[in-house]
């Protein structure tokens, strides 16, 4: 504000009100108490500045992912954590992805994966079994009929 503006005046009903919904989104855990209380005392920038490590990425996720992702936003949103990290806008698609793009890659911080079997790997080498023995079968039947042509 320049010296030659005339100052505003301060409406103490909107600043009420907007310390009442702070305190409303604080007790309802959809806000970080000690985070909030940071943020009214300036030592958290706001706006755009808040995330300055965030990259907006584009990635390609399959619908039923997206789905799924949509499908566990109200389960997560029961955690306290996750309601604080996700700030005023609550927990969203985008919320869950996050999470489950950082749990993964922990995951794969800590070691190798473990093969991707098929969980029932005996009952998918009996049936291969099968499979092996009707196409045994196939071709018998195919080398009798070109030898009686």
């Amino acid at each position: 504000m320049t010296e030659d503006a005339p100052a505003r005046p301060v409406d103490l009903a909107r600043v009420r009100a907007a310390l009442a919904r702070a305190d409303a989104l604080v007790a309802s855990g959809a806000l970080d108490p000690d985070r909030t209380a940071r943020w009214w005392t300036g030592e958290l920038p706001e706006g755009p500045e808040m995330a300055t490590d965030d990259v907006p990425t584009s990635v390609r996720i399959p619908a039923d992912l997206l789905r799924r992702a949509e499908a566990l936003a109200p389960k997560l949103a029961r955690n306290a954590d996750v309601r604080a990290m996700a700030g005023p806008r609550g927990v969203s698609r985008s919320v869950v992805l996050r999470l489950a793009v950082e749990r993964g890659i922990c995951i794969l911080e800590d070691g190798p994966l473990p093969d991707p079997l098929p969980r029932d790997v005996e009952g998918l080498r009996a049936r291969l079994s099968g499979l092996r023995a009707e196409l045994d079968a196939l071709l018998v039947e195919l080398d009798e009929t070109e030898a009686s042509r």
